[in-house]
């Protein structure tokens, strides 16, 4: 080989081994970077939906133009908690023809948990929102705890009673939240009772109540109505 061959096969070495040198060093300082600057968890919150609009029928929730649910959500039925970014997010309602019902901005605070309920007014087609912070904090040891929810829309003021007990909750209007209780934890059967006439308009027979869980018992529907599928009925939801 002559020298000009040699030469030439020695920068030709020296062409290759500049870029691979140069990719090395910017792996590694890429590699630095992410050690020393690890990009941050985007703050968030939880969001769950539950459906108690008589006047509206099954329907797909959506939070900033994404689709949550993943079959059509029914009268009665509920979404469990879902991670969203923090901040006013856009909440809309969409009936199963893809036609919007309702939109409304709902605002979400860092680590927080929200109940989303779908309602709307007596004799009152128009959907609207109720929005509630959830305090999922644990109960003490042994415990549980209950909360109770008044979306029925022509109820009047309910109570909510241990059956054969205590009443647990007095005088809750429309679109009311109590905050949680401690309870047993045992099995129960629970009582949605008319604070006006005392008078029993459902009962949730065997709620087996676990220690260390949440739970909601929520009501919907009417209370006067030939419809079976609008009758007020009392649902529960565990939280936690």
């Amino acid at each position: 080989m002559n020298f000009y061959q040699n030469l030439k096969n020695v920068s030709l070495l020296k062409t290759m081994k500049l870029p691979i040198l140069c990719l090395a060093l910017a792996v590694t300082y890429s590699s630095c970077s992410d050690d020393d600057n690890p990009m941050p968890n985007p703050d968030t919150a939880i969001v769950s939906v539950y459906h108690a609009s008589p006047s509206t029928d099954s329907l797909d929730f959506y939070l900033d133009a994404k689709k949550v649910n993943s079959k059509l959500v029914g009268l009665g039925d509920s979404i469990n908690y879902v991670e969203a970014f923090i901040g006013d997010r856009v909440a809309e309602i969409k009936g199963k023809d893809g036609a919007s019902i309702f939109k409304e901005s709902i605002k979400l605070e860092k680590d927080k948990a929200y109940s989303l309920f779908i309602t709307n007014e007596k004799d009152k087609d128009d959907a609207e929102y109720v929005q509630i912070t959830d305090d999922l904090t644990n109960p003490a040891e042994g415990k549980a705890k209950i909360r109770f929810v008044h979306v029925s829309p022509d109820a009047g003021k309910l109570n909510l009673a241990v059956t054969g007990g205590e009443d647990l909750f007095t005088d809750k209007e429309f679109k009311s939240a109590t905050e949680f209780k401690e309870i047993t934890a045992e099995k129960q059967s629970f009582e949605v009772v008319d604070q006006e006439s005392n008078a029993v308009l459902f009962t949730l027979e065997d709620v087996d109540i676990k220690a260390g869980k949440i739970y909601t018992i929520w009501v919907k529907g009417l209370k006067d109505t030939e419809d079976d599928a609008l009758k007020i009925e009392a649902m529960v939801y565990n939280n936690k």
